[in-house]
């Protein structure tokens, strides 16, 4: 089973090597593999959630993050 990986991380060679080592049933990609640029999706990814806060909506997952309820990310500076 793969688990695949995006941002400037995967090009950390011994970040990747110990990933694989403490998970050695699973095989550790990069989304490059899959044809989705890793930086890409990286800036892709903090431009939804930069978008998110500018319109007021909360975007994580409290069963995710652990956190008791929802909330923004981030602030907005003026």
């Amino acid at each position: 089973m793969p688990i695949y990986f995006y941002g400037g991380g995967v090009f950390n060679s011994y970040l990747m090597e110990r990933i694989q080592f403490h998970l050695p049933q699973y095989s550790i990609l990069k989304t490059d593999d899959m044809g989705w640029p890793s930086q890409a999706l990286e800036a892709a990814a903090f431009a939804y959630l930069a978008a998110a806060r500018m319109l007021n909506k909360k975007v994580h997952i409290p069963k995710v993050t652990g956190a008791k309820r929802p909330g923004h990310l981030g602030i907005v500076l003026s």
